[in-house]
């Protein structure tokens, strides 16, 4: 909304290519649905789990939010 991260729509996703979908959602959103391909790091977690994730790796984090 402020402009200090790109917005990017399921469509385009087709252009990942090596990034990573990262779904923040806690496990029970994640097992009752999920992106195909989506790695699940809730997001109460994701501090305490950020050394999973490749510092130079395109990361496309959502939620059920967006």
């Amino acid at each position: 909304m402020r402009g200090d991260a790109p917005v990017v729509h399921w469509q385009d996703l087709a252009d990942l290519h090596d990034g990573l979908l990262l779904d923040v959602r806690n496990v029970d959103e994640f097992t009752a649905g999920h992106v195909e391909g989506a790695v699940n790091i809730p997001l109460p977690q994701l501090r305490d789990r950020l050394h999973e994730l490749k510092p130079d790796q395109e990361i496309w984090a959502y939620c059920q939010v967006g």
